[in-house]
């Protein structure tokens, strides 16, 4: 277990930029990072989570450590879009949310991961029952993720049915499993 009195800043300093690794978190060929953009990216992909992995393999035993991986490899994904993009995210999975919550339990690591990032705190902002995810939120996630990594699907992202199950009530039938049908990637306004 993290001492949180003696946490090592060192866990997240960032790393040497591989030009050979010029695709990190997997990201898309098509998608041309900025050097800022790569450098998140390279940071997020960086990060020695072991902590958070044992942490959940604690809180929920019942899931597979190869499980708690992939989570926590979408958990970077969904940080990485915050380099992306000003607009709002939603957290649509159960599991990367899992991970976070986790992480943030660690908070003097949790510090050190989002300012070797980003260079501030991301807070987490919980869906309550007046608030969720709206369809603006999830069609701007399934844009952004679509064109940084390619379409999300489960078993971490959620289908229709999971998502109204949750409260985003306001998709209509079937939409979030088609939302990706003819969305058209338009360049951002900066030419990416």
């Amino acid at each position: 277990m993290v001492d949180e009195a003696t946490a090592d800043p060192g866990l997240f300093a960032a790393p040497v930029i591989d030009a050979a690794r010029a695709r990190p978190l997997e990201v898309l060929p098509s998608y041309a990072l900025t050097c800022e953009q790569r450098r998140v990216f390279t940071v997020l992909e960086a990060a020695d989570l072991w902590f958070v992995e044992e942490r959940l393999g604690k809180d929920e035993p019942e899931v597979t450590a190869e499980s708690h991986r992939s989570a926590i490899f979408e958990f970077r994904r969904f940080f990485a879009l915050r380099a992306l993009t000003s607009s709002r995210l939603a957290m649509l999975s159960e599991g990367v949310d899992a991970v976070w919550h986790a992480f943030l339990l660690f908070t003097r690591e949790y510090a050190a991961f989002c300012q070797a990032a980003f260079g501030a705190h991301v807070h987490h902002m919980p869906r309550t029952s007046r608030e969720g995810p709206t369809r603006r939120d999830a069609r701007e996630f399934m844009r952004q993720y679509t064109r940084a990594f390619g379409p999300p699907g489960p078993p971490l992202w959620p289908t229709h049915e999971q998502m109204r199950a949750r409260g985003v009530d306001r998709l209509m039938p079937g939409e979030l499993d088609h939302l990706l049908d003819g969305l058209t990637i338009a360049p951002r306004a900066d030419g990416q």
